[in-house]
């Protein structure tokens, strides 16, 4: 039988886990952690807007020396409570901002909308069809 892993939150930092269902625990790291001190996390994908610095590279972000041009869309997959997506979902985008899409940077990330729940994609064959 397979063990099947999940994304947790524990003790505020996000771990990979396995479940064991006869003991109710969760195994992370090698230690059996009680389901009760651990949060279950939800992937979901969030798009962002990416911009390319164009200009100086020793002026990265400087308007006097370049500019940040838009280069596309980026698709990102995060974990997360369900109950954060639904009631907090604004303040998760402002801090992904904060970090990502700051001057500075050379390519920046600028988080907008929503979150949408994340299906593992489905793997086709060619030959099948």
């Amino acid at each position: 039988m397979t063990a099947h892993t999940y994304q947790v939150r524990f003790a505020g930092k996000q771990f990979t886990a396995t479940f064991n269902s006869a003991s109710d625990d969760y195994t992370i790291n090698g230690v059996n952690v009680p389901r009760s001190e651990v949060q279950h996390l939800t992937p979901f994908i969030i798009t962002a807007q990416v911009w390319e610095w164009y200009g100086d590279e020793d002026n990265v972000g400087d308007p006097a020396h370049g500019r940040y041009k838009p280069k596309g869309g980026e698709d990102y997959v995060i974990h997360l409570p369900d109950a954060e997506v639904m009631y907090d979902s604004e303040a998760i985008i402002a801090r992904l901002n904060a970090k990502m899409n700051a001057d500075g940077l050379f390519f920046r990330h600028e988080f907008k909308g929503g979150f949408s729940p994340y299906y593992a994609p489905e793997f086709l064959k060619l030959e099948d069809f």
